[in-house]
């Protein structure tokens, strides 16, 4: 593992069984990236704004630890989101993102 190809599949393999996680995904990459910090894969999961994203910050770094990518957890997240844009924009049978 190491080329992004190879965990945009893996990403694209969990959503097709698990598509509650696209909005999730969606939403995790944001809150990640908004802000003065900009994206740094430093969510916290008890932050108001960030309510009902605390088991999928925990499933993320999971996998992220599972895959051990040659990645940071920020590009990761990101790349989550984008996977799971895609996924949810080609569900809506659009593709508006691609």
């Amino acid at each position: 593992m190491g080329r992004k190809g190879d965990y945009c599949y893996i990403a694209m393999f969990y959503l097709c069984f698990q598509p509650r996680l696209i909005p999730a995904w969606v939403q995790q990459s944001f809150h990640d990236c908004v802000g003065i910090s900009g994206c740094n894969g430093c969510l916290d999961p008890n932050h108001p704004s960030n309510r009902g994203l605390k088991e999928t910050i925990a499933q993320s770094k999971a996998l992220y630890e599972r895959l051990n990518p040659k990645i940071s957890l920020a590009d990761f997240m990101a790349l989550q989101g984008t996977e799971a844009a895609k996924a949810g924009a080609t569900a809506a049978g659009t593709t508006a993102v691609m």
